[in-house]
């Protein structure tokens, strides 16, 4: 019977330092595991020559399937594209920076053999990140986790073991803008975690800063969920309410010839408050608005603009 494939898939972008050993490593653990294994490696059209080192591991491993997008559509682009090309029993998920470590891919395939199950995580024990990224990490994910109705950790990312029909799943799904861990949390399955050691970055540095994060933070919400809208939708019912309330007053008033001519200072706080509600409500839908029609024209949330032995992948299946 032969062993099972398993496909790492990493999303490439500024470190083009850390593939011959992430390649290496990887082949380590699937020895020791006792599997097969393909590497879809994928460049986010990464200006600093990760596509050359990756058409060169390429030539002396067949294992090793390149794909270069045509421009940079960001990392959860880039591990779309790749698990569109697995084909394995398994997937692996996980940074090419080596601060996922392949070795702890071996606790993850243990604990999915001994429970059958579909997933197994990474939760990070530490986290090497700067204090300021920690704490908006962790500020994001409690917001992200509230807007989604899903239950998403800091300590948890991209790094995972997958069963075969997890990643068809998540393949199935025709949407512009796919957030892996948001959709994997969502889709359920018999999930488990591995505490492993959040390593060091191995070379280059970060593509995301604080102005990426939010943009990305934003993104993923306004994609996944509609719950910013029924926020919005109480407030305004909120506003009203009170609004009614304060009517009643000045009509009971009134009536009791009670009604005393105030200064404008109330009166004009109240119509740039109500108006700044009503433009940031209008803003909302036309940013929902904007984002459906986009789901309608249909483009690909990412382009392919070379590959590098995928003919080989497919003659092995």
């Amino acid at each position: 019977m032969p062993n099972e494939l398993v496909s790492f898939v990493s999303p490439v972008y500024k470190c083009r330092d850390c593939l011959i050993k992430l390649v290496e490593e990887i082949e380590t653990v699937c020895a020791e595991i006792g599997v097969d294994y393909e590497v879809i490696l994928v460049d986010d059209n990464c200006p600093h020559g990760s596509w050359e080192t990756i058409v060169e591991l390429a030539a002396t491993n067949d294992r090793v399937i390149g794909m270069k997008l045509s421009r940079n559509f960001g990392q959860h682009s880039a591990i779309e594209a790749g698990l569109g090309q697995t084909k394995g029993d398994w997937v692996v998920v996980l940074d090419c920076d080596l601060q996922d470590q392949p070795f702890n891919v071996k606790a993850m395939w243990d604990v999915a053999q001994a429970g059958n199950i579909d997933i197994v995580l990474a939760k990070r024990e530490t986290r090497t990140d700067a204090l300021h990224r920690r704490a908006f990490s962790f500020l994001f994910y409690k917001i992200l986790s509230s807007l989604t109705g899903t239950r998403i950790s800091a300590d948890i990312a991209n790094f995972g073991l997958y069963r075969r029909r997890v990643i068809d799943v998540f393949n199935s799904w025709h949407e512009e803008q796919k957030y892996f861990p948001v959709m994997i949390q969502w889709m359920g399955f018999d999930q488990r975690t591995v505490t492993v050691k959040h390593s060091d970055r191995f070379a280059g540095k970060s593509a995301y800063n604080f102005r990426n994060l939010l943009t990305l933070g934003a993104r993923v919400i306004l994609s996944f969920s509609d719950r910013p809208l029924w926020i919005m939708s109480a407030i305004g019912s909120g506003i009203a309410a009170a609004a009614f309330f304060v009517t009643l007053i000045v009509l009971v008033r009134a009536l009791f010839g009670d009604v005393i001519v105030q200064g404008w200072t109330s009166l004009m706080l109240s119509i740039w408050f109500l108006g700044g509600v009503n433009i940031a409500a209008a803003g909302l839908l036309g940013i929902y608005l904007g984002r459906t029609l986009r789901e309608a024209k249909g483009r690909p949330g990412f382009i392919i603009a070379r590959t590098t032995n995928t003919a080989k992948a497919d003659a092995r299946v």
